[in-house]
């Protein structure tokens, strides 16, 4: 049980310290990893996933203006 709580705690300490240092682009790109991760293990084939703006803003700890600006930036 300790081990458990011990291993979430760490797990915690690292989303936040990538939440403190990283760029709002590079907590974007981890958190589409982490969701194509999520759904690999089900599929053996390429997967396709829709995630809306406000969505992978909340997931990155963002404003969807900034998920926005920050796409206009890789696409240009």
């Amino acid at each position: 049980m300790i081990k458990l709580i011990s291993k979430n705690l760490l797990n915690i300490e690292v989303e936040l310290m990538e939440m403190a240092y990283n760029t709002v682009r590079k907590r974007a790109a981890g958190s589409l990893l982490k969701l194509y991760d999520a759904y690999a293990k089900w599929y053996s084939t390429c997967i396709t996933f829709e995630v809306s703006k406000a969505d992978l803003a909340g997931m990155v700890g963002t404003s969807p203006e900034s998920i926005s600006k920050n796409s206009k930036k890789t696409s240009s």
